[in-house]
């Protein structure tokens, strides 16, 4: 595997409320909630609590809840502005690779048969139920997909598909990715990741 991974603020926000981790066959991208409080330290815990269980040999559910649960241990409980974030992950063991997500982050397969979009959007299907600290029911999507030799995954914040669409997304790096956003406006926070097989 190789993959490229970038971060910016945007063009309309101060602060970059994303986070992301890239490392091993380990992925993650978390998009703290804006306009709620602490959103960019609701990300890291939920980055850093998913890859610390997911390390630990815990399954992507089991992880996704370890996430949620250090979102929530942030104010020790859920107000109409508690601290919530993403989480949209992807673990590749050998040819899989396991997708766990909550939230309205997303992520791509781009294979032999073109760009596949592997995320739903679960600000408009679900209420906020199943983003990291939120909801009184945390939700989470597992799937497991092929991941094989010439498969390219991209996982990235909303911020990219608020400028960025999906048919444009196959061929570019990371950087890329997020200048373009940047380019057509930048109203975000945007963080791509781009794994390739």
């Amino acid at each position: 595997m190789k993959f490229t991974a970038h971060t910016d603020t945007g063009l309309r926000r101060t602060e970059n409320e994303d986070r992301f981790y890239a490392e091993g066959n380990i992925f993650v991208v978390a998009d703290g909630m804006g306009g709620h409080r602490s959103g960019a330290e609701a990300a890291q815990r939920a980055v850093d609590a998913f890859v610390a269980a997911i390390r630990a040999g815990k399954p992507g559910d089991e992880a996704a809840r370890a996430a949620n649960e250090a979102v929530l241990a942030i104010e020790g409980g859920r107000s109409s502005c508690s601290p919530g974030s993403t989480l949209t992950a992807i673990v590749i063991t050998e040819n899989r690779a396991l997708l766990v997500h909550a939230g309205d982050s997303e992520a791509w397969r781009i294979g032999l048969n073109g760009v596949e979009k592997l995320t739903e959007d679960h600000g408009t299907s679900w209420g906020l139920e199943n983003f990291c600290g939120i909801g009184e029911e945390f939700r989470v999507d597992i799937a497991e997909v092929p991941a094989l030799p010439g498969d390219r995954f991209v996982l990235a914040s909303d911020g990219l598909s608020k400028h960025v669409m999906q048919c444009e997304i196959d061929g570019k790096t990371a950087e890329d990715l997020v200048d373009l956003a940047n380019e057509r406006g930048g109203k975000d926070n945007t963080t791509v990741i781009v794994i390739d097989i």
